[in-house]
């Protein structure tokens, strides 16, 4: 491990101690960092069965400090009003829709897999839905900035949506889309 890798851990760890939250996701993903970096893991062999590919990497931890460092760190790279252009909502609206979301469906917490892999963050998988939204865009482009692959992206999505639905008509019963 490199002592740019230190440093960057040292920093996304002071300031998780000064902000002093609870937020159990983001310090599952400083813990999987911490463990990244210190393991500097290579994969053990190929694919899954002789002659298949290896799953690409996509550096789904990155992304996501990437993601928290430009649009919800205490001092953001982007200030609010780039999210909100981007996203066409305030920050604390985002918030409230991935946390409603979250509490609907378990689909959006982020786990670990059988492997002990960290998976996507909630605002990972609400951040890529809502993207789709806003720009009417296709799965496959938002695999640079999301680290995301196309299939995971759409599943996102369409889990996103059905939530949405429900928990509106959940929250509001005598409202139906349209009317």
């Amino acid at each position: 491990m490199d002592s740019d890798d230190e440093e960057a851990l040292v920093a996304l760890l002071e300031e998780e101690a000064d902000a002093n939250t609870q937020n159990e996701e983001h310090l599952m993903v400083l813990a999987a960092l911490a463990s990244l970096l210190v393991s500097n893991a290579k994969p053990q062999r190929g694919g899954s069965a002789p002659g298949w590919l290896k799953a690409k990497q996509r550096h789904r931890l990155e992304g996501y400090c990437l993601l928290y460092s430009d649009y919800f760190a205490e001092a953001p790279l982007h200030g609010n009003k780039v999210l909100q252009r981007c996203y066409r909502m305030s920050q604390k609206l985002f918030l409230r829709i991935v946390n409603s979301i979250c509490e609907f469906d378990n689909h959006f917490k982020c786990k670990k897999n059988c492997t002990g892999t960290l998976g996507f963050t909630s605002l990972h998988k609400c951040t890529t839905a809502m993207r789709m939204l806003a720009y009417g865009a296709p799965g496959d482009s938002l695999e640079d900035y999301g680290r995301m692959a196309e299939s995971t992206t759409i599943d996102c999505f369409y889990k996103f949506y059905r939530a949405v639905v429900a928990v509106n008509q959940y929250e509001h019963p005598d409202y139906t889309i349209g009317n």
